[in-house]
């Protein structure tokens, strides 16, 4: 039954048949023949057949998440028996939306090159979205950015790999003087993370405390994007200071500090628990990064 409850994982996780074959090196029939067999064996619908390509019934969802439960255990315990095992397999890494980048293409080709039969996938979202994944089970880690002095479950793993400071930025072309106070940004345009954003939050926090009222003008999560038009003088941007000292539009851009508002973030490794036979790959992406 585990290689049929693979079956539906690797389904889920493809989006097809077809494609859930390639990931298990068999045919499109075989793959189906194990998701029909394991249908049987529970007395259940797991997919929807009305609709092409077929999909999980809500049912089926529940199975799922219980079956990617028993894979996992399945590779502890072989993980357990051989402390040496090489990584193999899945590996689903999580990084948050402002943490995509070229930095992470070498760290993970050093990382695939070491333990060749792993099979890294990675997904972006926000912060809060990717610590409920990994206590659901959906991801095996996750890079995420957060407030150093941020809170998160007790049942994570939070190890910081970097931090640097968040800054205010605005276009040269705005005059803007390089020393504000909070009141002195009440009013003005600011181009920013969407919500669910804890450094968002974090700056607006610190402008609701001092009664000032906020213009977001526009919300993107790619902090290239945002400071594209913070120099073209569409509003003020909020970045990670290691962030601007490296962009190539640093020269349009000037930092300003502002009185009474100071935000550290961290850039943290993340894991619900043990790995099993991932961890030794979860340790070596760990310090690919921090490096």
């Amino acid at each position: 039954m585990l290689e049929d409850i693979r079956a539906l994982v690797e389904l889920a996780d493809a989006g097809s048949v077809v494609k859930a074959a390639d990931q298990m090196f068999l045919t499109a029939s075989a793959v189906t023949r194990k998701l029909q067999r394991l249908e049987r064996a529970l007395q259940v619908t797991l997919l929807d057949r009305s609709v092409k390509p077929p999909r999980l019934t809500p049912l089926g969802r529940r199975i799922l998440d219980q079956g990617r439960d028993v894979l996992r255990r399945v590779e502890d315990l072989k993980a357990s028996a051989s402390t040496n095992g090489e990584p193999r397999g899945p590996f689903r890494l999580g990084v948050s939306h402002a943490l995509v980048g070229e930095t992470l293409v070498e760290p993970v080709r050093r990382l695939t090159e070491q333990f060749p039969k792993l099979q890294l996938r990675i997904t972006a979202d926000i912060t809060p979205a990717l610590f409920e994944r990994l206590q659901r089970g959906e991801l095996d880690a996750a890079l995420a950015l957060m407030p150093a002095r941020g809170s998160a479950s007790d049942l994570l793993q939070i190890e910081p790999v970097a931090q640097d400071d968040m800054m205010v930025v605005a276009s040269k072309k705005s005059k803007s003087p390089t020393k504000l106070t909070l009141h002195e940004l009440g009013g003005r345009n600011w181009i920013l993370n969407p919500p669910g954003c804890p450094l968002r939050a974090g700056l607006l926090d610190a402008l609701k405390a001092a009664n000032e009222p906020v213009n977001i003008v526009a919300e993107m999560y790619s902090f290239h994007l945002q400071l594209a038009f913070v120099a073209a003088d569409h509003g003020l941007g909020f970045v990670p200071a290691r962030f601007l000292r490296n962009h190539p539009r640093r020269r349009e851009l000037r930092a300003i500090r502002v009185a009474g508002l100071h935000l550290t973030m961290i850039a943290a490794f993340v894991q619900a628990g043990r790995l099993g036979s991932l961890d030794r790959a979860a340790r070596r992406l760990k310090a690919e990064l921090a490096a």
